[in-house]
């Protein structure tokens, strides 16, 4: 009874998880709502939805709203049109803009249904649009899922290094991506040693960046992703069914890492997130 008990309750934790993912992805300032992505150049870069503009925006706006004084390091917002332009919730014709650099809360500009915030990836700044009504919002069919297979979820072993490692990954938009390999995990799955490098990720867990026999035929092509609970004893929770596409999935515009060489994995991972049929 409490073994049927804790799978029952392991069926709706995973049913509830899925569920918050898929509202995620549906949210108004969800992947799916993203329209756009401008890298800046020094200098003024002008914003509207003139095909001419450097940031070009939905046809909804005006053809011109403003610029971004753009100095290698810092954009600077210029609204030189009348257009309601909200920084954060707040009106503005004139704010610097935070990036999202080290998990920064970036500086959120909005103007009726589109918003758009800077990104930073290594040296290059680039502005992402998102639009609330965006056809890919409103025509999304749904995320799929495998069925539940119990055999997917297997204890694994963190080996941790004494210090991260960053190693360089290619990532969705062609540029290069550092991340803190923290270590690895080494699991047995399908009668298989195997083991994939670790990044870092918050709270006692780890993130997992995997393509497996199923990328490209019955999931994602670039792979899939996993976090994974470990304990302070090395002892990783590895879910395959919580696998999930990543961003760059669902838009052109993301800036997703793509998994290092040591992270394909030789066998069909059928669980988790798959492809539509």
């Amino acid at each position: 009874m409490v073994a049927d008990r804790n799978w029952t309750e392991y069926q709706l934790s995973l049913e509830a998880w899925r569920a918050d993912m898929e509202a995620q992805l549906r949210a108004e300032d969800g992947w799916l709502s993203t329209i756009g992505l401008y890298w800046l150049k020094p200098g003024e870069n002008t914003l509207g939805s003139a095909s001419a503009c450097d940031v070009v925006l939905p046809k909804s706006l005006p053809r011109k709203i403003g610029v971004l004084d753009f100095d290698g390091k810092t954009a600077i917002l210029r609204v030189t049109e009348p257009v309601e332009v909200l920084a954060n919730g707040v009106p503005t014709r004139s704010a610097p803009l935070q990036d999202d650099h080290d998990d920064s809360e970036p500086t959120i500009i909005s103007i009726g249904s589109v918003s758009f915030y800077i990104i930073r990836r290594r040296d290059q700044y680039g502005v992402r649009v998102k639009d609330s009504n965006s056809h890919a919002r409103r025509a999304f069919g749904g995320r799929a899922w495998f069925p539940l297979d119990e055999r997917f979820r297997v204890q694994a072993t963190f080996h941790t290094y004494a210090a991260a490692r960053a190693i360089e990954v290619e990532n969705s938009a062609g540029r290069m991506a550092s991340l803190a390999n923290v270590g690895t995990v080494e699991f047995e799955l399908q009668g298989k040693r195997l083991r994939l490098k670790a990044f870092a990720a918050k709270d006692n867990q780890l993130w997992l960046i995997f393509r497996d026999s199923t990328s490209g035929v019955s999931t994602y092509g670039a792979g899939r992703f996993v976090y994974a609970d470990v304990s302070d004893a090395g002892i990783v929770d590895l879910d395959f069914n919580r696998a999930y596409h990543p961003p760059c999935a669902f838009t052109h515009f993301a800036t997703c890492p793509l998994p290092p060489k040591e992270n394909v994995l030789p066998i069909p991972i059928q669980a988790g997130e798959r492809s539509p049929e």
